[in-house]
């Protein structure tokens, strides 16, 4: 499975693939509601606005490396976990 396209969008950025996409939007949502987070406090804790967390759960905006990583941060999930990628064994 590829996780990641090279992006020229944005420095820094990376395009996911739509499963790794939709895997992280799922990862954010269940990590919302688990947590009793708003939208806007997930985007403060994401250091961005609302709009732009949605726009990059929408994938109209590429997610950087950090944001991935500070994803993994607070939700304890490696960012393989966060795009459903599974290790075989």
């Amino acid at each position: 499975m590829v996780l990641l396209k090279t992006s020229s969008k944005q420095e820094g950025g990376a395009t996911l693939n739509e499963s790794a996409r939709k895997a992280i939007d799922m990862a954010i949502g269940y990590f919302m509601v688990e947590r009793g987070i708003t939208r806007g406090r997930m985007a403060e804790l994401m250091g961005m606005s609302r709009n732009t967390l949605r726009w990059k759960r929408e994938g109209k905006y590429d997610w950087s490396w950090s944001e991935i990583l500070r994803l993994s941060e607070l939700t304890g999930k490696t960012p393989n976990e966060l795009a459903g990628i599974t290790q075989a064994v």
